[in-house]
C-alpha cells in the first residue's frame, strides 16, 4: 500500500485492477487519491516499517497531530438551522470541482511572496537528520495547500498572495508535529514509551504518580518500568516533580506553572 501511494503522489499511470461482485473486474485509470487518515501512534509504530520512513513515506503525508478535549461534552448533537442550504451548496460545490481542468497560475504578488519565503526559509535547514526528506518536499507542500485553499473560495485556478501566505502557515504547523510522529514511528519501545510518558504529562495541568502509574498499567507497564521512563524525563528537564501535602509525587511539564499550586486539577 505504501508503495502505490508513493506511486500515485508522484502521479505516475499506475493502474488499479480490483474485483467487485456484482460489476466483475475493473481498471482505474491514473487515479487521484484523496485520504484523510486517523490513527495512533502506537499504530504508526506497529505499522510503518522503518524502510517505508526512509524511503519517504512522511515527506508525503501532512501529519496533523491533536488531543482530546475531555472537558468538552456534547450529549445532543444538532444539525444547524440552515443544515438544508449547507448540503445543498456542499453538492454544489462538489459537482463544479469534478469539472475542473486545467493549470494553476499565480499572481505577481504570490510568486514573489513564495519565492520569497523558498529563497529565505531555515538558512540552515532542520536540526534533526530525519527531517531533511520532509523538508525538501516542504515547498511542494506549499504549493498543493495554496491550489486548495484557492480551490476552497472559487474555481478560476488563480493562486493569489493570501493563498501562499496562508499555505506556508499551514505547512510550519504541519511541519512542528512531524518530528513527533516520525519519531513514534522510526524509534523503538523505550523510545515510544517515553514519549507516551511525556505526552501524558503534557496534557494535564498536573499528575499525581499514582495517577500516572493507573494510565501506565493500561499500557502493560509496572511501576519498575515507569521509574526509568521518569527518571528519563526529569533529567533532561522534559518535566518537573514536587512533593504535595495532598497527592505525593506530582509532575507537571516544563513550562507549565507551580504544580504544588495546581494539586487540585488532578481530581
Amino acid at each position: 500500500m505504501v508503495k502505490m501511494l508513493t506511486d500515485l503522489y508522484s502521479g505516475s499511470d499506475r493502474k488499479l485492477e480490483k474485483g467487485t461482485i456484482t460489476g466483475g473486474s475493473i481498471t482505474v485509470h491514473n487515479p487521484c487519491l484523496n485520504w484523510a487518515a486517523g490513527t495512533t501512534p502506537d499504530w504508526i509504530g506497529d505499522s510503518i516499517s522503518k524502510v517505508a520512513i526512509s524511503g519517504g513515506f512522511f515527506t508525503r503525508i501532512a501529519c496533523i497531530t491533536a488531543s482530546y478535549d475531555l472537558g468538552k461534552r456534547v450529549y445532543e448533537p444538532k444539525y444547524p438551522d440552515n443544515y438544508e442550504e449547507a448540503v445543498e451548496e456542499v453538492k454544489t460545490r462538489l459537482l463544479e470541482l469534478t469539472q475542473v481542468k486545467g493549470l494553476f497560475t499565480r499572481t505577481r504578488a504570490a510568486y514573489a511572496l513564495e519565492r520569497r519565503w523558498y529563497e529565505q526559509r531555515d538558512p540552515a535547514g532542520p536540526s534533526e537528520e530525519a527531517l531533511i526528506p520532509w523538508w525538501m518536499r516542504q515547498p511542494a507542500l506549499v504549493s498543493k495547500l495554496s491550489m486548495l485553499l484557492s480551490l476552497s473560495e472559487s474555481i478560476p485556478l488563480i493562486i493569489e498572495e493570501r493563498h501562499i501566505s496562508q499555505a506556508i502557515i499551514l505547512s510550519s504547523e504541519i511541519a512542528a508535529s512531524t518530528p513527533d510522529v516520525i519519531h513514534d514511528a522510526g524509534s523503538g519501545d523505550d523510545a515510544r514509551l517515553l514519549h507516551t510518558v511525556e505526552d501524558i504529562i503534557r496534557r494535564r495541568p498536573s499528575t499525581s504518580h499514582s495517577k500516572l502509574l493507573r494510565v501506565m498499567y493500561k499500557h502493560g507497564l509496572t511501576a519498575a518500568k515507569v521509574k526509568p521512563l521518569l527518571d528519563t524525563l526529569l533529567e533532561s528537564q522534559k518535566i518537573r516533580m514536587t512533593i504535595t501535602s495532598k497527592h505525593g509525587k506530582v509532575y507537571v511539564h516544563s513550562g507549565m506553572g507551580d504544580p504544588s499550586l495546581q494539586e487540585s486539577s488532578d481530581g
